[in-house]
């Protein structure tokens, strides 16, 4: 029998590489990365005026080079303000590709308007001196990650950003049964790459473990019923763009790790306890774990959005715990999966804090 493809939002690395050398966003070698990112600008600039005609008095406003191996050029006029975002990536060379794939099939789809207007218009993209790009229009706003110590504001945010998401999962869902197929995509894939991580640090290999948490997940989704369609795969506030003044979402970014069919509630899932990981100040593995081990309890905010969220589940479907290690799961195997073409901090200690010490729980 042939083996079924792993979802697209693992296929971006070459699982017998080692880690890449750290590249830190302040350090000489970035500069001299960003430097070289910037010389591919105007190759880049050529593929947009098709789509935008202004294009050509565009220029570079301002750059940084992120954590994760990335230029982000704003472009605009000369003196003006940035119309458009160019990102560059020497280790996205499939990740960038995919998104662009992503988002023309979400713009071909028929959406509900608000959905349809938070997404980035991708103007091009392409591969320049081995490098992928991509340039999109400049969505308005600031990343919604500074309204998360304000409870009120962030209940308001969280609140719209799940009526968004649920509005795009809805308009592109369709039911299915977990068959062997689908759990191979949303189980033994990711799996496969935690087992991948453990083996190549030598670290005291939870095999035992994965394989405890790949029959839990197996039997808790076998034959289940699923409205299933495309989901973000990292809503996070980060990639929530916001109005500074009305806090009303302005922009939902960063595509690259979206997939279809998939589970609509491990968007949701993702968002909250990606949240609680921010105000807690701890890993997203200890915030996991607390969770499974019932050591904490969803508030009633939380619950709500859980519960209006579980539509996607007509008959009932797992326990609230297994989702949770199903959104976990699909998060850290494409962290993992990142850290293998780029490492901002030691892989290691990430492993051991978000991976191993939830698996041994479970």
């Amino acid at each position: 029998m042939i083996r079924p493809e792993p979802p697209a939002y693992l296929a971006d690395a070459d699982p017998a590489s080692g880690p890449a050398t750290p590249v830190r966003p302040w350090s000489s070698r970035a500069r001299a990365a960003l430097d070289a990112a910037l010389g591919l600008v105007p190759s880049a600039l050529a593929a947009v005026p098709q789509a935008d005609p202004r294009a050509g008095g565009w220029e570079v406003l301002d750059a940084d080079w992120t954590s994760t191996g990335t230029a982000v050029v704003r472009l605009g006029p000369p003196g003006g303000q940035p119309v458009a975002l160019l990102r560059i990536s020497p280790s996205g060379a499939a990740r960038l590709p995919h998104e662009t794939r992503v988002l023309h099939e979400l713009a071909a789809a028929k959406l509900p308007a608000p959905i349809a207007a938070a997404l980035p218009r991708r103007l091009a993209a392409g591969t320049v001196s081995g490098s992928a790009y991509a340039v999109d229009a400049l969505v308005p706003g600031v990343p919604a990650d500074t309204l998360e110590t304000d409870a009120e504001a962030w209940a308001a945010v969280s609140g719209t950003t799940v009526g968004l998401l649920t509005s795009l999962h809805q308009a592109t869902a369709t039911r299915i049964v977990c068959d062997d197929d689908q759990l191979h995509a949303w189980v033994d894939a990711p799996l496969d790459v935690l087992a991948q991580g453990a083996a190549r640090w030598h670290l005291l290999a939870p095999t035992s473990r994965i394989a405890a948490l790949r029959e839990r997940l197996r039997a808790a989704l076998r034959g289940v019923v699923v409205e299933a369609g495309w989901v973000h795969g990292d809503l996070w506030s980060g990639n929530l763009l916001v109005d500074p003044s009305t806090r009303a979402v302005t922009g939902v970014v960063d595509w690259d790790l979206a997939a279809s069919p998939d589970l609509p509630l491990l968007d949701v899932l993702h968002l909250l306890l990606h949240h609680r990981r921010a105000v807690s100040g701890q890993e997203t593995g200890q915030v996991v774990a607390d969770v499974v081990r019932g050591r904490a309890s969803w508030d009633a905010h939380e619950r709500a959005l859980l519960d209006r969220s579980r539509w996607c589940l007509p008959d009932g479907g797992p326990a609230d715990e297994d989702l949770v290690l199903l959104a976990w799961l699909r998060h850290v195997a494409a962290i993992s999966l990142q850290q293998r073409r780029y490492v901002a901090h030691s892989v290691r200690a990430w492993e051991l804090r978000n991976v191993h010490r939830v698996l041994r729980i479970v």
